[in-house]
């Protein structure tokens, strides 16, 4: 017999993500809750890990800004999407592209759909919400090893609540299209390296171009305003950042791969 292929095909890849979505849609509210709290405690653990690293070096910031944002950009999130991929979590910038596939097959309903996106919403919430708490009993952000980073990511949650509502949206769009390529990718590969290249690749980009990623921002942002002291209230948060983000997040995701893959690898068309 032939050795497995490493990776699918996009035909067969569509085949998968439809299954992917069919599970995601019949799961019962609690599990979903459950599992994208993990993914929540998961994007913010790696979130931290980025501000850590890639913005605790301001040496490196202003001598070379390209390799401070690669510094940025592989230390961090991608880790973090390696280990919801890796555990079955429910991230629901992804959920936004797999549960709708299922859908467009009618293997799914409407009202499950719903439900998966909305409960993995509030889950990645909840998730990052009690890892800030956390951080915050631990002591870590009031010592000088997170000075620095702090202020730096300080001055960045400004800049991400200082743009328009439709700036936001349209790099709420790209990051998720990438996003989205890492979470497929990876179901397309068959063992724990190629996916975890796969992650590295699509997620990683996104992080160095500037997109926004809406679950990443409910811990930068929030991390900015309660240890930083950015001088960004909630309501600039949510209006001009999470909210336009979040909407640009699911449009990239139905415009720029669901629908793209469904026309030209669905069997039927």
């Amino acid at each position: 017999a032939a050795p497995p292929a490493h990776q699918l095909s996009p035909t067969e890849l569509w085949q998968k993500i439809i299954k992917m979505g069919v599970y995601k849609g019949e799961m019962s509210a609690s599990r979903i809750f459950i599992l994208s709290f993990m993914a929540g405690l998961f994007i913010s653990m790696a979130a931290m890990m980025s501000v850590q690293v890639g913005l605790s070096v301001p040496s490196v910031a202003s001598g070379n800004p390209g390799l401070q944002k690669l510094l940025f950009s592989f230390f961090g999130l991608p880790f973090g999407l390696t280990l919801v991929c890796s555990i079955g979590g429910e991230l629901f910038t992804g959920n936004t592209s797999v549960v709708p596939a299922a859908y467009l097959k009618g293997k799914v309903t409407g009202k499950q759909m719903f439900k998966s996106l909305v409960v993995s919403y509030l889950g990645n919430l909840c998730g990052a919400l009690v890892f800030l708490m956390g951080l915050s009993a631990s002591g870590l952000m009031t010592t000088k090893a997170t000075a620095t980073g702090l202020a730096a990511i300080s001055a960045v949650a400004q800049v991400k609540t200082s743009m328009t509502w439709s700036q936001a949206f349209v790099r709420g769009i790209f990051c998720n299209w990438l996003v989205c390529m890492a979470v497929w990718l990876q179901a397309a590969s068959n063992n724990f390296i190629n996916k975890f290249f796969a992650i590295l690749v699509a997620n990683s980009t996104f992080i160095m171009i500037g997109f926004e990623h809406s679950i990443a921002n409910m811990f930068y942002i929030p991390l900015a305003i309660i240890f930083g002291g950015a001088d960004v209230t909630w309501g600039q948060f949510v209006n001009n950042n999470l909210i336009p983000v979040t909407l640009g997040n699911i449009v990239g995701a139905l415009a720029l791969v669901t629908l793209p893959f469904y026309v030209c690898h669905d069997s039927k068309n």
